[in-house]
């Protein structure tokens, strides 16, 4: 049974939002060269402020939700160890991944992550920049069994062009139990009542609830694993 820590997650988090700025901040240089690419490829449609290349810092909690599974702390080692550790060789599919900016970070840190997209503008953008993202939606997951870890960051926002369908909660967490191997984790970011219509559904998919709720302020994750 893995045990939710809520004081250990918040301080978790607030290391792992300082982890991504810094790493962000390190890559200045290529965010600008893919900004330029990035325009090229979207000529049909304006490109917002690097939106797919700066990560919103929510997904500090997706971060902290790996590392708070995979690898507990050990004496003297640091946030960076920690990440690396809980990161090496997992096998990582985030839905809505738009153009790969937290898929990029998860590989450079270790990981085999992809991402799944189905917007064409974002798979285009990705693929030119060699970041794996596939224009799928999240019912192809299946087709990726063995997963350690399936992610979301706002799927539930009604804005969002990757936008999961009240009908499709159901249907999702289905294929997400299917995709993730035993041990494995799924952790989505939402802001809404779906929440807990995501618990009932990964409950019933067969998956065991860590944590649903509030973690900081308005931000709430839900996160399960598979037995």
């Amino acid at each position: 049974m893995y045990r939710f820590e809520p004081e250990e997650f918040r301080k978790l988090t607030i290391q792992a939002r300082k982890y991504l700025f810094d790493y962000e901040k390190s890559r200045a240089q290529e965010l600008e060269r893919l900004e330029e690419e990035s325009e090229v490829a979207e000529q049909k449609r304006p490109f917002c402020d690097r939106f797919g290349f700066t990560m919103p810092s929510d997904h500090a909690e997706l971060l902290a939700a790996l590392v708070h599974h995979f690898s507990k702390p050990e004496k003297g080692e640091g946030f960076s160890g920690r990440v690396r550790r809980a990161l090496k060789d997992r096998r990582i599919v985030e839905v809505g991944a738009r153009y790969g900016a937290f898929i990029k970070f998860l590989n450079d840190e270790g990981a085999r992550a992809e991402g799944i997209d189905p917007d064409y503008y974002a798979h285009q953008v990705a693929q030119s920049t060699g970041i794996p993202v596939h224009r799928i939606g999240y019912e192809d997951l299946i087709a990726a069994a063995g997963l350690d870890a399936v992610l979301s960051n706002s799927v539930t926002s009604p804005t969002a062009p990757h936008d999961i369908r009240f009908s499709e909660e159901e249907e999702m967490a289905k294929k997400i139990a299917g995709a993730l191997k035993s041990g494995g984790v799924t952790a989505h970011v939402v802001y809404d009542e779906r929440n807990a219509m995501r618990r009932k559904y990964l409950e019933t998919a067969g998956l065991r609830i860590i944590h649903h709720g509030k973690v900081n302020g308005h931000i709430q994750i839900a996160m399960a694993y598979k037995p």
